[in-house]
Protein backbone atom coordinates (compact mmCIF):
# COMPACT_ATOMS: atom_id res chain seq x y z
CA UNK A 1 0.00 0.00 0.00
CA UNK A 2 3.22 2.14 1.38
CA UNK A 3 4.98 1.46 -2.09
CA UNK A 4 1.43 2.65 -4.12
CA UNK A 5 1.08 5.98 -2.35
CA UNK A 6 4.82 6.86 -2.65
CA UNK A 7 4.35 6.75 -6.55
CA UNK A 8 2.53 9.72 -6.35
CA UNK A 9 4.48 11.40 -3.47
CA UNK A 10 5.33 14.90 -5.34
CA UNK A 11 1.57 15.14 -5.69
CA UNK A 12 0.99 14.65 -1.75
CA UNK A 13 3.44 17.05 -1.14
CA UNK A 14 2.38 19.53 -3.44
CA UNK A 15 -1.17 19.54 -1.86
CA UNK A 16 0.60 19.75 1.83
CA UNK A 17 2.43 22.74 0.78
CA UNK A 18 -0.82 24.00 -0.44
CA UNK A 19 -2.35 23.78 3.31
CA UNK A 20 0.71 24.64 5.40
CA UNK A 21 2.61 27.71 3.62
CA UNK A 22 5.80 25.96 4.23
CA UNK A 23 7.86 23.20 2.47
CA UNK A 24 8.99 21.37 5.46
CA UNK A 25 5.70 21.22 7.05
CA UNK A 26 4.67 19.77 3.96
CA UNK A 27 7.41 16.80 3.92
CA UNK A 28 6.43 16.18 7.60
CA UNK A 29 3.05 16.07 6.69
CA UNK A 30 3.10 13.62 3.84
CA UNK A 31 5.67 11.64 5.84
CA UNK A 32 3.16 11.70 8.92
CA UNK A 33 0.58 10.85 6.66
CA UNK A 34 2.33 7.27 5.91
CA UNK A 35 3.19 6.47 9.35
CA UNK A 36 -0.63 6.70 10.23
CA UNK A 37 -2.29 4.84 7.39
CA UNK A 38 0.73 2.30 7.99
CA UNK A 39 0.05 2.10 11.68
CA UNK A 40 -3.88 1.72 11.25
CA UNK A 41 -2.94 -1.21 8.57
CA UNK A 42 -4.79 0.64 5.35
CA UNK A 43 -5.01 -1.91 3.05
CA UNK A 44 -4.19 -1.14 -0.84
CA UNK A 45 -8.25 -1.64 -1.53
CA UNK A 46 -8.99 1.67 0.91
CA UNK A 47 -6.40 3.87 -0.87
CA UNK A 48 -7.36 2.79 -4.67
CA UNK A 49 -10.33 3.61 -6.63
CA UNK A 50 -10.99 1.82 -10.18
CA UNK A 51 -7.58 0.59 -9.91
CA UNK A 52 -6.00 3.65 -9.48
CA UNK A 53 -4.93 5.94 -6.63
CA UNK A 54 -7.70 7.61 -4.17
CA UNK A 55 -6.30 11.22 -4.72
CA UNK A 56 -9.96 11.93 -2.74
CA UNK A 57 -9.15 9.84 -0.50
CA UNK A 58 -5.53 11.13 0.28
CA UNK A 59 -6.47 14.87 0.23
CA UNK A 60 -9.22 14.53 2.88
CA UNK A 61 -6.61 12.39 5.40
CA UNK A 62 -3.86 15.17 4.77
CA UNK A 63 -6.72 17.90 5.30
CA UNK A 64 -7.71 16.16 8.34
CA UNK A 65 -4.50 15.53 9.93
CA UNK A 66 -3.48 19.22 9.29
CA UNK A 67 -6.46 20.37 10.83
CA UNK A 68 -5.19 18.31 14.01
CA UNK A 69 -2.37 19.92 13.97
CA UNK A 70 -3.84 23.38 13.90
CA UNK A 71 -5.57 22.13 16.89
CA UNK A 72 -2.32 22.59 18.91
CA UNK A 73 -1.57 26.08 17.89
CA UNK A 74 -5.22 26.69 18.63
CA UNK A 75 -4.65 26.31 22.50
CA UNK A 76 -1.73 28.51 22.31
CA UNK A 77 -2.40 31.97 24.07
CA UNK A 78 -3.58 34.97 21.97
CA UNK A 79 0.12 36.36 22.29
CA UNK A 80 1.22 33.51 19.98
CA UNK A 81 -0.69 35.41 17.23
CA UNK A 82 0.51 38.82 17.90
CA UNK A 83 4.56 37.09 18.36
CA UNK A 84 3.76 35.56 14.79
CA UNK A 85 2.56 39.01 13.37
CA UNK A 86 5.19 40.66 14.64
CA UNK A 87 8.03 38.24 13.77
CA UNK A 88 7.03 36.50 10.92
CA UNK A 89 4.00 38.65 8.96
CA UNK A 90 4.15 36.96 5.82
CA UNK A 91 3.30 33.53 7.87
CA UNK A 92 0.73 35.45 9.60
CA UNK A 93 -1.06 37.39 6.91
CA UNK A 94 -1.06 34.24 4.96
CA UNK A 95 -3.21 32.06 7.35
CA UNK A 96 -5.45 35.01 8.10
CA UNK A 97 -5.97 35.39 4.79
CA UNK A 98 -6.74 31.57 4.07
CA UNK A 99 -9.49 32.25 7.16
CA UNK A 100 -11.20 34.87 4.96
CA UNK A 101 -10.71 32.88 2.03
CA UNK A 102 -12.93 30.35 3.57
CA UNK A 103 -15.01 32.49 5.07
CA UNK A 104 -15.72 33.87 1.74
CA UNK A 105 -16.20 30.43 -0.18
CA UNK A 106 -18.48 29.02 2.63
CA UNK A 107 -20.76 32.37 3.16
CA UNK A 108 -20.58 32.33 7.36
CA UNK A 109 -17.53 33.27 9.99
CA UNK A 110 -15.13 30.35 9.36
CA UNK A 111 -12.30 31.35 12.15
CA UNK A 112 -9.29 29.64 13.67
CA UNK A 113 -10.37 30.86 17.46
CA UNK A 114 -13.94 31.36 19.66
CA UNK A 115 -14.15 34.91 21.27
CA UNK A 116 -14.83 34.38 25.14
CA UNK A 117 -15.36 37.88 26.63
CA UNK A 118 -18.93 38.90 27.56
CA UNK A 119 -21.24 39.51 25.64
CA UNK A 120 -18.86 37.89 22.50
CA UNK A 121 -18.58 34.41 24.30
CA UNK A 122 -18.69 31.83 22.10
CA UNK A 123 -18.43 34.10 18.80
CA UNK A 124 -15.49 33.24 16.40
CA UNK A 125 -12.54 35.69 16.57
CA UNK A 126 -10.94 36.82 13.24
CA UNK A 127 -7.10 37.04 13.06
CA UNK A 128 -7.87 40.10 10.94
CA UNK A 129 -11.03 42.38 10.78
CA UNK A 130 -13.11 41.33 8.27
CA UNK A 131 -15.45 44.32 6.85
CA UNK A 132 -17.79 41.71 5.79
CA UNK A 133 -18.46 41.25 9.48
CA UNK A 134 -18.25 44.21 11.22
CA UNK A 135 -19.63 42.42 14.87
CA UNK A 136 -17.00 39.70 15.22
CA UNK A 137 -14.31 40.84 17.04
CA UNK A 138 -10.29 40.42 15.92
CA UNK A 139 -7.51 39.12 17.90
CA UNK A 140 -6.31 42.89 18.18
CA UNK A 141 -9.22 43.66 20.30
CA UNK A 142 -8.06 41.26 22.98
CA UNK A 143 -6.27 43.58 25.92
CA UNK A 144 -4.24 42.35 27.99
CA UNK A 145 -5.24 42.47 31.76
CA UNK A 146 -3.62 43.11 34.54
CA UNK A 147 -1.89 40.11 36.41
CA UNK A 148 -4.10 37.63 34.13
CA UNK A 149 -2.17 37.90 30.93
CA UNK A 150 -4.08 37.71 27.63
CA UNK A 151 -7.64 37.08 27.47
CA UNK A 152 -7.71 32.96 26.90
CA UNK A 153 -9.17 31.82 23.42
CA UNK A 154 -10.23 28.18 22.37
CA UNK A 155 -10.58 26.39 18.95
CA UNK A 156 -13.74 26.57 17.09
CA UNK A 157 -13.36 23.05 15.14
CA UNK A 158 -14.51 20.06 17.64
CA UNK A 159 -12.70 16.76 17.56
CA UNK A 160 -11.37 15.51 14.29
CA UNK A 161 -11.37 11.42 14.13
CA UNK A 162 -8.80 9.86 12.05
CA UNK A 163 -10.46 9.55 8.40
CA UNK A 164 -9.02 5.99 7.57
CA UNK A 165 -11.41 5.01 10.80
CA UNK A 166 -14.37 6.18 8.85
CA UNK A 167 -15.90 5.73 5.46
CA UNK A 168 -16.44 9.15 3.06
CA UNK A 169 -19.38 9.52 1.44
CA UNK A 170 -18.89 8.89 -2.38
CA UNK A 171 -21.25 10.95 -3.72
CA UNK A 172 -19.22 13.89 -2.64
CA UNK A 173 -16.78 13.36 -4.82
CA UNK A 174 -18.11 13.33 -7.69
CA UNK A 175 -20.13 16.48 -6.82
CA UNK A 176 -16.99 17.94 -6.11
CA UNK A 177 -15.83 17.21 -9.55
CA UNK A 178 -19.17 18.68 -10.61
CA UNK A 179 -18.51 21.91 -9.31
CA UNK A 180 -15.13 22.12 -9.96
CA UNK A 181 -16.19 21.95 -14.15
CA UNK A 182 -18.71 24.29 -13.99
CA UNK A 183 -16.27 26.32 -12.25
CA UNK A 184 -13.95 25.49 -15.46
CA UNK A 185 -16.06 26.77 -17.65
CA UNK A 186 -16.90 29.86 -16.29
CA UNK A 187 -13.62 30.93 -15.87
CA UNK A 188 -12.80 29.94 -19.52
CA UNK A 189 -14.74 32.50 -20.68
CA UNK A 190 -12.65 35.41 -18.66
CA UNK A 191 -10.37 37.42 -20.30
CA UNK A 192 -6.38 35.89 -20.30
CA UNK A 193 -5.60 38.08 -16.54
CA UNK A 194 -8.84 37.59 -14.46
CA UNK A 195 -8.01 33.77 -15.38
CA UNK A 196 -4.47 33.99 -14.47
CA UNK A 197 -5.14 35.84 -11.22
CA UNK A 198 -8.03 33.34 -10.43
CA UNK A 199 -5.73 30.64 -11.27
CA UNK A 200 -3.33 32.14 -8.73
CA UNK A 201 -5.19 32.58 -5.87
CA UNK A 202 -8.28 29.64 -5.69
CA UNK A 203 -6.54 26.99 -7.21
CA UNK A 204 -2.59 28.00 -6.55
CA UNK A 205 -3.29 29.38 -3.26
CA UNK A 206 -0.69 32.14 -3.25
CA UNK A 207 -1.88 35.08 -1.22
CA UNK A 208 -2.97 38.73 -2.13
CA UNK A 209 0.64 40.20 -0.55
CA UNK A 210 2.34 37.02 -2.88
CA UNK A 211 0.10 37.96 -6.09
CA UNK A 212 0.70 41.92 -5.38
CA UNK A 213 4.08 41.54 -5.20
CA UNK A 214 5.18 39.29 -8.01
CA UNK A 215 2.73 40.82 -10.59
CA UNK A 216 3.90 44.45 -9.44
CA UNK A 217 0.09 45.23 -9.09
CA UNK A 218 -1.57 47.13 -6.21
CA UNK A 219 -2.88 45.27 -3.53
CA UNK A 220 -6.33 46.81 -3.07
CA UNK A 221 -6.82 46.64 -7.21
CA UNK A 222 -5.91 42.58 -6.94
CA UNK A 223 -8.30 42.03 -3.63
CA UNK A 224 -11.34 44.09 -5.67
CA UNK A 225 -10.66 41.45 -8.54
CA UNK A 226 -11.07 38.58 -6.22
CA UNK A 227 -13.54 39.70 -4.80
CA UNK A 228 -15.57 40.32 -7.43
CA UNK A 229 -14.29 36.57 -9.04
CA UNK A 230 -16.19 35.19 -5.94
CA UNK A 231 -19.65 37.37 -5.90
CA UNK A 232 -19.61 35.94 -9.89
CA UNK A 233 -18.84 32.27 -8.94
CA UNK A 234 -21.23 32.68 -6.64
CA UNK A 235 -24.00 33.85 -8.22
CA UNK A 236 -23.29 31.07 -10.73
CA UNK A 237 -23.33 28.36 -8.50
CA UNK A 238 -25.95 29.46 -5.55
CA UNK A 239 -27.70 26.38 -5.65
CA UNK A 240 -25.00 24.05 -6.24
CA UNK A 241 -22.90 25.28 -3.71
CA UNK A 242 -26.01 25.50 -0.87
CA UNK A 243 -26.28 21.84 -1.84
CA UNK A 244 -23.62 20.86 -1.49
CA UNK A 245 -22.44 22.83 1.95
CA UNK A 246 -25.58 20.94 2.86
CA UNK A 247 -24.43 17.64 2.27
CA UNK A 248 -27.14 17.13 -0.31
CA UNK A 249 -24.84 16.02 -3.31
CA UNK A 250 -27.58 13.66 -5.23
CA UNK A 251 -28.91 17.49 -6.04
CA UNK A 252 -26.03 18.27 -8.40
CA UNK A 253 -25.57 17.64 -12.12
Amino acid sequence: MLELLATKHDDWVRIALSMTDDMDDAQDLVQDMYLRLDRLKVTRKQVTYKDTVNRYFVWTVLFNMFKESKRVVNKQSISYWKDMKEDNPEKFYSIAEKERRNTDLSGKPVAFLKDVKPPYEGAPMFLIPNENYPDIRDISMARRRKGKGFIPTYPITDSLYDLAHKEYDDSEEPAFNSIMERIKAITSKWKPYDKKLFDLYFMQGLSLRQIAKGANIGLNSIHNSVKSYREALREELSEDLMDYFNGDYDKID
